[in-house]
């Protein structure tokens, strides 16, 4: 015992031996941090970490797919490829949209770098046509911000009707506390359809391109500049905005001096309506308009989803009764399960040693040998935030995986200790030397286990990203 690394060790289980209290009060102490932890730490389906994709999204409405590829897609691909750090580059050209996604190289050192390079990139590609409504969008994709929850309206009602409790559903949910964003699927947006009659063009002998240009002139909103007058400078600004978008029936295409005048509602019919529906959602068989709920980073899976449910049965009372709210995908059902699995484990864990080592040892030896089965998962999730992780399916699975190593080492420590207290030793010195004589076999397993695992932190790629 003469090593450093022997006597340290002897001493370490000399003090907790003799100190009978403190090692109670400390064993208490951790499993009630964990147990206060359960409450407070964040609890989601996959770890928080970095897919490295970017998307750089055009619109470019009205052209063709050729015309997007050779505009827009090939002119940011050029100036995205001179960067270093990207693993490859993907482009899809459509008509009306470019969608560019770039995925980064899994071992770069500084992602963020590379990722303001991109933007920086895109920034730089100034000769795109000057039809595109809006610059270029650049989206990062994060594990985090997936949906974890879809709610779903649907009824026997009118489209415009349940589109406006689908509206108001939205506001309401974007109030609860952890809910980051809403999008919209088979959210249909609203449309004034001006159908031309190619008869009355004739008779009126109006071109077309005049009944464009004038609801565009009419519909305007423009600053015209400031006028100076003393000390005082007054904006001038043209406010000519429907207020109603029917009133574009009203708009005068033409006025004779005779006071003659046409308007559109002469020619053509004026229709309120919705945008074409592409996509058709439905919830068990109903045409549905889906709302996909993300929660923001550092918010509770769990929590989030109920809030969401809490507000949604306050919402329900308030519905006409042939409206209903339906859910989706609910990843908070995937981490209650795994939560559940882990402590029913641990329960039926604990209760299976204390009665199978009643069988060969003393029961309260037995019952602290069980203890170790909290005692060790209740200190590992009060680490976890620590070290910046929380509880997650993989976390939850890699628990489990340890129970019967818990298990199995408590079991021999005890069985040594209980084989000299047996032989006619103290029960202070048979802790003190059954526990000194098995603490290197005991780290041995513990060491060998790691080495089994080890392998998993170089897996490359996305799936090393999950370690």
């Amino acid at each position: 015992m003469h090593h450093p690394i022997n006597c340290l060790m002897y001493a370490i289980i000399e003090y907790f031996s003799r100190n009978h209290t403190f090692a109670y009060l400390a064993t208490f102490m951790v499993i009630l941090a964990g147990v206060s932890t359960v409450f407070t730490i964040k609890r989601d389906t996959f770890p928080s970490f970095d897919l490295g994709i970017m998307t750089v999204l055009t619109q470019y409405p009205g052209a063709s797919a050729e015309d997007v590829e050779l505009s827009i897609t090939n002119k940011i691909e050029k100036e995205l490829k001179t960067l270093t750090g990207i693993d490859y580059i993907t482009s899809l050209s459509m008509d009306n949209i470019s969608s560019i996604t770039v995925t980064l190289d899994p071992n770069v050192r500084k992602p963020d770098k590379v990722k303001q390079k991109i933007r920086d990139a895109v920034g730089r590609v100034t000769d795109l046509p000057s039809q595109i409504p809006k610059s270029p969008l650049i989206t990062e994709i994060e594990a985090s911000v997936l949906p974890i929850i879809e709610v779903g309206v649907t009824g026997e009602i009118p489209y415009k009707e349940l589109r406006r409790i689908s509206t108001q559903l939205e506001n309401d949910l974007d109030q609860v506390p952890g809910v980051a964003k809403i999008d919209r699927i088979g959210y249909r947006n609203r449309e004034i359809v001006v159908e031309i009659d190619p008869n009355s063009i004739n008779q009126y002998s109006i071109p077309l391109r005049d009944t464009i240009n004038a609801i565009k002139l009419r519909n305007l909103r423009l600053t015209a500049g400031n006028i100076k007058s003393g000390l005082v400078e007054t904006s001038l600004i043209t406010q000519s905005e429907f207020e109603d978008p029917m009133e574009v029936s009203d708009v005068i295409i033409r006025s004779s001096p005779e006071g003659i005048i046409t308007r559109i509602k002469d020619i053509a019919q004026i229709n309120d309506t919705f945008e074409e529906n592409t996509i058709i959602p439905h919830l068990n068989g109903k045409p549905t308009i889906v709302l996909s709920i993300r929660k923001s980073e550092d918010a509770d899976n769990i929590r989030v989803c109920n809030r969401i449910k809490e507000k949604i049965v306050q919402i329900n009372k308030t519905l006409p009764e042939n409206v209903e709210i339906l859910f989706a995908n609910d990843e908070s059902t995937t981490v209650k399960n795994s939560f559940s699995i882990v402590v029913w484990n641990g329960v039926i864990g604990f209760i299976f040693v204390i009665l199978i080592l009643r069988l060969f040892l003393d029961f309260t030896l037995s019952i602290w040998v069980a203890m170790s089965i909290p005692f060790t998962f209740m200190g590992a999730i009060f680490l976890l935030p620590f070290f910046g992780s929380f509880l997650d399916t993989i976390t939850l699975t890699s628990m489990i995986i340890v129970l019967g190593i818990i298990v199995d080492d408590a079991i021999i420590v005890s069985d040594s200790v209980y084989s000299r207290w047996q032989n006619g030793e103290s029960p202070e010195k048979a802790a003190i030397e059954g526990t000194y004589q098995v603490w290197r076999p005991v780290l041995t397993t513990i060491s060998t286990t790691l080495c089994a695992f080890a392998p998993m932190f170089f897996v490359p790629g996305t799936m090393g990203l999950f370690q």
